[in-house]
C-alpha cells in the first residue's frame, strides 16, 4: 500500500470512523449477521478483481457504480441521461447497496427519477457553484461581524459587504429550493 494509500484510508477512517458503515445481510433461512463494511470501498475491491481479471464489461459497470456511489456519498446528484440504460442501472444498484447516514437523500435523489434529471443537466453544476459562492460569501460576512464584536475597525467596502447579508441569505434560500435542499439557517 503506497504512502497517498494510506493517508487516504486515514482520512476516510476519520470521516466514516474505523467502523465503516453498518450492513446487514441474510443468510440462509433468516439468519442474520451485522457486518461493518464501505459500499464504495467493497466497490472498488470489486473493480480491482475485475481488473485482475480482465473483465472489461464488468470493470465498467463498476466504475460507473462507483463514481455514482461517491456523488452519493458526496451529497451531489449524478448526472445521468434517461437514454443511458446501463448509467440507470448504475443508479439504481448503487443505491441499493449505498448504506450510509446519507442514504435517505441518496434514495430521495433517485426516486426524483431521470425525468427530473434532464431537464436540470445544464444548470446543476451551475446553480451548484453558485450556492457555494453564497455560502462562502455568508462565512465571510459572518467573520467580518464577529471581527466588528470584537471592536476592530473595518473599511467601508467590509461595512457594505456586512449589509448584504439579508440578500445573500434570500439568494442562498432561492438556490436551495431550486435545488431541492433543505434550508438550514
Amino acid at each position: 500500500m503506497s504512502k497517498s494509500q494510506k493517508k487516504n484510508q486515514k482520512r476516510s477512517n476519520k470521516k466514516h470512523g474505523p467502523e465503516g458503515f453498518v450492513v446487514e445481510e441474510t443468510i440462509g433461512a433468516g439468519a442474520s449477521v451485522t457486518k461493518k463494511q464501505d459500499p464504495i470501498q467493497e466497490l472498488r475491491e470489486q473493480l480491482a478483481q475485475a481488473k485482475a481479471d480482465k473483465n472489461h464489461d464488468l470493470a465498467n459497470k463498476l466504475r460507473q457504480q462507483l463514481w455514482i456511489a461517491q456523488d452519493l456519498a458526496a451529497g451531489y446528484k449524478p448526472n445521468i441521461s434517461t437514454e443511458d440504460a446501463d448509467s440507470q442501472e448504475a443508479l439504481a444498484k448503487a443505491v441499493e447497496t449505498f448504506s450510509s447516514p446519507s442514504s435517505t437523500a441518496a434514495a430521495r435523489l433517485a426516486a426524483a427519477g431521470p425525468a427530473a434529471t434532464v431537464p436540470s443537466t445544464s444548470t446543476l453544476g451551475a446553480d451548484e457553484r453558485k450556492l457555494k459562492t453564497m455560502r462562502k460569501k455568508l462565512e465571510q460576512i459572518q467573520g467580518l461581524k464577529k471581527k466588528l464584536e470584537q471592536g476592530e475597525k473595518l473599511e467601508a467596502n467590509q461595512l457594505a459587504k456586512i449589509k448584504t447579508e439579508e440578500s445573500v441569505l434570500e439568494e442562498i434560500e432561492h438556490l436551495q429550493t431550486l435545488l431541492s435542499i433543505p434550508v438550514k439557517r
